[in-house]
């Protein structure tokens, strides 16, 4: 059938305007959640949109960890959406941060960020730092290593020399010898590796998450006292509360 004209509308015509959202975090390093994070360098939180021109007031982006807020730079990337956070401190190890947004987070279309009603900022990222401390030596005087003999020097270290756990390693620097054992319950710990007079020995003690310390032996000490001392010389507690004075070439009381 025939349609007739006057069966067509004019066209409408609409008015549409468009409100961006505000900014929101779509991304961060470390990521949300972390563990494990660095304790020190910047932290990065990528926004959805560009933010607005200008330098970004201090109160932006705020940093807290379990005592309170830190201070903290503030810096953008290029990009226009991505803020860096450097701490003015290092960061203490196993511990969970947070950063916190405020209004001065605006985009280019003058949009802040949004913050629950009553609050003046809002949790944006929340992350733990690793264990990245040495294992502390904790009585270094106690431990001894033995005048090779037979082809063999003994470390031994007393109850409470590491934690309970501790890898400790025998190096052998001089034939690229490693020999491991675990620390005792107590601290303690005694390995056995090959050796010679004139070899270079340390020990390497490493914790659960990988840190690690060196030990190096200052001379060589059987259990019964016997030393042996090295071109640096020694001195050594004799009767009556004398000393004995070694070096090379020499020696004196």
């Amino acid at each position: 059938s025939d349609v007739c004209s006057s069966d067509l509308t004019a066209p409408s015509q609409h008015t549409l305007t468009l409100v961006p959202s505000p900014p929101t975090l779509v991304g961060s390093s470390p990521d949300q959640g972390a563990t494990g994070a660095p304790v020190s360098g910047s932290l990065a939180l990528t926004f959805s949109q560009r933010l607005a021109d200008g330098d970004l007031p201090a109160d932006a982006l705020t940093l807290h960890g379990p005592s309170g807020s830190l201070s903290a730079t503030l810096s953008r990337l290029g990009d226009g959406k991505t803020v860096l956070v450097k701490p003015d401190v290092v960061l203490t190890d196993l511990t969970v941060y947070t950063v916190r947004g405020g209004a001065g987070i605006r985009d280019i279309y003058g949009q802040a960020l949004a913050v629950p009603e009553g609050s003046v900022d809002v949790e944006l990222l929340s992350f733990t730092t690793g264990d990245f401390t040495p294992p502390e030596i904790q009585q270094p005087d106690g431990i001894r290593v033995s005048i090779p003999e037979d082809g063999q020097s003994t470390a031994v270290g007393g109850p409470g020399s590491v934690d309970a756990g501790t890898l400790v390693v025998f190096r052998n620097n001089s034939t690229g010898e490693l020999v491991t054992v675990e620390a005792n319950a107590d601290g303690s710990f005694s390995v056995t590796g090959n050796a010679e007079l004139g070899d270079d020995i340390d020990l390497l003690f490493i914790d659960a998450s990988g840190n690690e310390t060196e030990f190096e032996p200052e001379n060589f000490e059987n259990l019964d006292g016997t030393k042996l001392v090295g071109p640096a010389g020694d001195t050594l507690e004799v009767e009556d509360g004398r000393r004995l004075v070694i070096q090379i070439g020499r020696a004196h009381v």
